[in-house]
């Protein structure tokens, strides 16, 4: 559906979009889960490389759980609006993916389990 006079650029409408814009979805976004309110997304979501980074506020560095934006995820190809080689998600948060630079235990964050972790694999056995 689109409305008169309306532009919408690098969304994902459920339903679609009609009306004037470029770089928009309507597929199933593959939040991680929805009946909690989790809306980050899951690895292969058409969201993640497809946002428009040149609409992205000045001074605005991190998504809504602080983490960085215009996070690369190689194994999706980016179909957004890149501007300088970087493509950010749509949507509130960025996908991390699951090789996330220091989540060790690949639980989506970086916490004390993580730093256990590091520690348990580089303190090796004691004489």
């Amino acid at each position: 559906m689109g409305s008169a006079g309306s532009t919408v650029d690098y969304t994902n409408a459920r339903g679609g979009w009609s009306g004037a814009g470029e770089g928009n979805l309507s597929a199933e976004p593959l939040f991680v889960d929805v009946d909690q309110h989790d809306s980050r997304l899951m690895p292969g979501s058409p969201c993640i490389d497809a946002g428009d980074t040149s609409a992205v506020p000045a001074g605005l560095f991190g998504d809504l759980a602080g983490g960085a934006r215009g996070v690369d995820d190689s194994a999706t190809e980016d179909t957004g609006g890149s501007l300088s080689g970087v493509t950010v998600d749509m949507g509130a948060y960025e996908f991390g993916g699951s090789a996330m630079e220091g989540d060790l235990d690949e639980d989506g964050d970086i916490d004390l389990d993580d730093h256990r972790l590091f520690v348990w694999f580089f303190s090796g056995p004691r004489a």
